[in-house]
């Protein structure tokens, strides 16, 4: 629900400065110290999350079962790379996303495919950093880190929820496969 987070710390400097930038980066209300932002959940907003946290251990363990699944199938089509997964780490799946490699398939395209079909997809991340406003001081142009934007056109996000069933999990890959070059 929402864009709500939270931060946990032993350290009570930096759990001062949390609180600061949630609010505006204020300690006393509307003395600014640093700048921040209006991070701070509403009543509801945390009431609803307080009742959702008891099942996110749940939903986590059922989103990697998903992602796995996934990513048995996609293991079998040459030109879909599933996420990669590190040997002692722990994804939690918020999203999965797949990369288009050798060059042969458009990603928009495909999007626009699956949107045909009732398959909901995401480009969460559609310009590389060096690419972004905010860096252009950096004087970073296209072709400077290649290998970043030849993975900014190739990656798109599927569906991924603890509801996701498993024949609708293989119709997605079904669906992509289906579009691929033969």
């Amino acid at each position: 629900y929402g864009d709500g987070g939270m931060v946990i710390t032993h350290d009570a400097e930096i759990a001062d400065k949390v609180a600061m930038l949630r609010n505006h980066g204020c300690k006393q209300k509307y003395h600014h110290l640093v700048p921040g932002f209006n991070s701070r959940l509403d009543e509801l907003q945390a009431a609803i999350l307080r009742v959702k946290l008891r099942h996110l251990d749940d939903w986590i363990e059922l989103r990697r079962q998903k992602a796995s699944a996934y990513s048995q199938l996609f293991d079998q089509i040459d030109d879909v790379q599933p996420p990669y997964v590190a040997p002692d780490s722990y994804h939690v799946f918020n999203y999965y996303t797949i990369r288009l490699v050798n060059g042969k398939v458009n990603r928009d395209k495909l999007q626009e495919y699956l949107k045909a079909r009732g398959i909901a997809t995401a480009i969460y991340y559609p310009l590389s950093l060096h690419l972004q406003q905010v860096y252009k001081s950096l004087g970073y142009k296209p072709g400077d880190f290649p290998e970043s934007e030849k993975a900014q056109q190739g990656v798109l996000s599927l569906p991924i929820y603890p509801e996701l069933g498993e024949e609708q999990l293989r119709r997605v890959v079904e669906e992509v496969k289906a579009f691929l070059p033969r």
